[in-house]
This record gives C-alpha cells, sequence and structure tokens, in this order.
C-alpha cells in the first residue's frame, strides 16, 4: 500500500473535540488503504491506552512535546509578527526538524496536513500534499470579533482574522488538494482554489436511540472550554431558560468557570462524560445558540441520530441542511427559541416526527464511510 504520513497539531483521542473527532475517524477508514504514519505535535504526555485506539491503525507513529517555553516566547514575539497566533503556537524549530527527518525516513507517497497550523512543518518537504482546512478559521475569529466585550479581545480577534485571512491564501499553492468540512465555510474562502468539500459523519450504529428515563427537559453539550459554546450555554441559562423551571443539562469536557457558575438546582454542568450518548438519552430536546464558530456541529448530528429534536440557529444549519420544521427547528433570538422549546416539550407528536425524520437525514447524507471514500480518492488524485 501507498505510504502516507498524516501531520496533526493534536493526538486524535479522545474525542472531546472536533478536530480530534474528524481525524480519528479519518485514519480509521484511511487506514484501510494506506500505510498510515502520523506525526503529531502534543501538549501533555498520552496514556499508553489512549495511545493504542489510535496507532492500532497506524504503521508507524511519532510524537512532539511543545516546550511551554518556547511557546510562550514564540507568542510574545509573534506580537509584532505576521503569523496567525493559532500557527504560532503549535510551532517549534527543533520540532520541525524532527519531523524533516523521520518523513525523509519514511519517504511517504503523500502528506496529508491537518488544519493550516501544520502548515510551518512543511516549508522544506517535497511531496505530494493535501491540506485539510477544515473549518474556515478566519470566519470564526471574524464573528468572535463581532462578539467581543473587552478592548484586548477586539484587538486579539480582528488582528488574527486579517492574519488568518493572509496566511490561508499564502499557503494554498503547497497543496495539489485542500478540503473543507461544508459548504458555507468553502464559500467563505472563496480565494482559495480547488477546495473540496468533505463533511463529517456520524457512526449511526453507535449513535441510536436509547431507552433511557428523561430527567432532563433540555440539554446542550460540547467543548465547554471552546468560547463559542461557553457563549452558548450562557445565553441558554441566562437569555432562553431565564426564570422558566426547565431541567438543564450542560455536558461536555473541560467546563471553564464561566460555565461552572451556570450550575443550580436547575442546571446542572456534568463536565466530562465516560459515554455522550447517556447526556443525549435522558434529555427531551438538544438546544444549541450558536452565534459564534463555523464549521459543521458534530454534537447536532448525533443528537439527530439518536433522535432528539434539535433547535439551533440559522448560521449552524446552514453546515447541515435539514429542513426547517421537518427535521429541524431554527431560532435567531430568545423569543423564537422559548416559543420551540415550548412547543417540542408540550407536544409529543411534533418532538416524534423532527426526532424520525432527523435520522433518516443524518443515515442517509453524514455516513463516515461516504465521506472517507470520497477523501481517499482525493489523496489518491494527488499521487
Amino acid at each position: 500500500m501507498k505510504k502516507l504520513v498524516i501531520l496533526s497539531s493534536r493526538f486524535p483521542y479522545p474525542l472531546e473535540k472536533g478536530d480530534k473527532l474528524r481525524l480519528y475517524h479519518q485514519i480509521k477508514h484511511l487506514s484501510d488503504h494506506f500505510d498510515i504514519y502520523l506525526l503529531c505535535t502534543i501538549e501533555s504526555d498520552i496514556l499508553q491506552g489512549v495511545a493504542r485506539e489510535v496507532t492500532k491503525y497506524c504503521k508507524g507513529f511519532k510524537y512532539y512535546k511543545i516546550s511551554r517555553s518556547s511557546q510562550a516566547l514564540g507568542l510574545a514575539l509573534n506580537i509584532i509578527g505576521r503569523s496567525p497566533f493559532q500557527v504560532r503556537y503549535f510551532y517549534e524549530k527543533k520540532i520541525r526538524k524532527q519531523i524533516e527527518q523521520e518523513i525523509a525516513e519514511i519517504k511517504p507517497d503523500v502528506i496529508y496536513c491537518q488544519l493550516i497550523r501544520m502548515v510551518p512543518y512543511t516549508y522544506k518537504l517535497d511531496y505530494p500534499m493535501v491540506i485539510d482546512f477544515m473549518d474556515a478559521f478566519s470566519l470564526i475569529m471574524k464573528r468572535q470579533h463581532g462578539s467581543a466585550k473587552s478592548l484586548m479581545r477586539k484587538w486579539f480577534y480582528k488582528t488574527e482574522a486579517k492574519r488568518l485571512s493572509r496566511y490561508e491564501k499564502k499557503i494554498q499553492d503547497r497543496f495539489k488538494v485542500k478540503t473543507i468540512i461544508s459548504q458555507q465555510d468553502k464559500d467563505a474562502l472563496n480565494e482559495i482554489s480547488n477546495l473540496q468539500v468533505i463533511s463529517n459523519g456520524v457512526d449511526t450504529e453507535y449513535f441510536k436511540g436509547r431507552d433511557l428515563p428523561k430527567n432532563y427537559d433540555i440539554l446542550f453539550a460540547g467543548n465547554m472550554g471552546y468560547k463559542p459554546n461557553v457563549a452558548a450555554a450562557k445565553y441558554l441559562v441566562n437569555e432562553i431558560v431565564g426564570e422558566q423551571q426547565y431541567k438543564v443539562l450542560i455536558a461536555g469536557a473541560r467546563p471553564i468557570h464561566e460555565v461552572a457558575q451556570l450550575a443550580s438546582d436547575k442546571v446542572t454542568v456534568s463536565g466530562w462524560m465516560d459515554d455522550i450518548r447517556e447526556a443525549y438519552g435522558v434529555s427531551r430536546i438538544f438546544v444549541a445558540p450558536l452565534f459564534e464558530g463555523a464549521g459543521q456541529q458534530n454534537k447536532i448530528l448525533q443528537a439527530m441520530a439518536i433522535g432528539i429534536p434539535c433547535i439551533t440557529t440559522s448560521q449552524v444549519n446552514n453546515a447541515i441542511g435539514a429542513k426547517e420544521g421537518e427535521e429541524i427547528m431554527i431560532a435567531d433570538d430568545a423569543p423564537t427559541y422559548k416559543a420551540h422549546i415550548k412547543l417540542l416539550l408540550e407536544n409529543p407528536e411534533s418532538v416524534s416526527k423532527i426526532a424520525s425524520n432527523a435520522r433518516i437525514l443524518v443515515e442517509s447524507r453524514y455516513s463516515w464511510e461516504k465521506q472517507n471514500d470520497k477523501l481517499v480518492g482525493l489523496i489518491n488524485s494527488v499521487t
């Protein structure tokens, strides 16, 4: 089989972040078609059992721990630089040389670079390359700039948005094929040529309905250290639920202090759950008031697969393409959220219809196998 080197800024397990989830399922599928060599940067040590969940699909695996001191110095110097901060955050010159040496020994047929964060590690490499932009990160920064309150944050997001936009265009010619997660993100990067949409998928055998007691009226789940999710959780509790006596579950890894403070007699902040299906299973509806960010929301697809009706913003649904009122409910302001929640909680027939249609949509359109078969074809095309 052909040799495929994958460069990643994170080890793709556990699956508590979108980039990890996407790469894990891609590696799992690509290993049937290529000899996989995974080279990734890490910030903390990987447990042996966790590593095996991914490395069992790899012919070779190396990780490179980023120095905290080098990281801090690089970010400080980058204030007057031109690189995006998130690109500089994951870069270390010593690691670049180690990666170059490792790749010289592997002699791959193709290199798959996940995210623009890893592009500096490819500057001296002369192999056919594919890059997964995944999300339109410049768009994410523009949206976060719009909602930022402090002058410092506004400066950071504005600066990062400009740097990312410039960098996304600058590096595109290094890669024969470029991929992105949704048509909405592709449209945002309309100056990038030959950009192909590879959506995320859902393991519909794993995510399916479970007969559990419904202890919560409303669920919101996700990485609770991620700014758009933090903003959504706060908006849900403060602006949508307010004084109404709904039982709310906020589930997901790394809840920061702002999220933990939302806990009350009617709001449970669970933190990391070993099996996120339990959160979906004990909740009546999924509510995701996401006004920032970009990409495709895995949490929505998972909820739809498991059979929970979802209410989210039109911005989120643009990347999913569900039919409003039939497969999903759309709301872009608090009064509309409140009306949709009341309708669903008081009408079991509406719940059943939307949940059933949503499951059918996910099964027909969002299969990991279908999306990853397309990725295999694109990777083969550059060799």
